[in-house]
């Protein structure tokens, strides 16, 4: 009984992994294919930011990676400025601390450029 408990849990993680990566590929080619922007970037927003999301990143990364092998994916927490402008945490310097909002977001970005 717990074996078949295990098998349904690993089945459905595949399952919620293969929803993302589906959700997140068809919305990057469709902005390469419609739009003149060279990077997509997908919002974790609270509606769909869980557990199984943080316990799994790592493994939807590696599966964009693979499905987009000359483009650069990041996932990366991002904080607005007071223009609503987003910067990735890991570039704010200190000149630009004073002006952040308290604003933040963790986003997949998908870089062709």
């Amino acid at each position: 009984m717990l074996l078949r408990r295990a098998i349904k849990i690993e089945e459905d993680r595949k399952q919620y992994i293969q929803s993302i990566i589906s959700t997140i590929y068809t919305t990057a080619v469709q902005t390469a294919d419609t739009t003149n922007c060279t990077f997509y970037k997908h919002v974790l927003n609270y509606a769909n930011k869980d557990d199984n999301y943080n316990n799994n990143i790592a493994e939807i990364i590696e599966r964009l990676m693979a499905l987009f092998p000359d483009c650069n994916v990041t996932f990366a927490t991002h904080i607005q400025d007071r223009n609503g402008i987003w910067h990735e945490e890991s570039t704010i310097t200190e000149g630009l601390k004073p002006f952040l909002t308290p604003y933040r977001k963790e986003m997949i970005t998908i870089d062709w450029t």
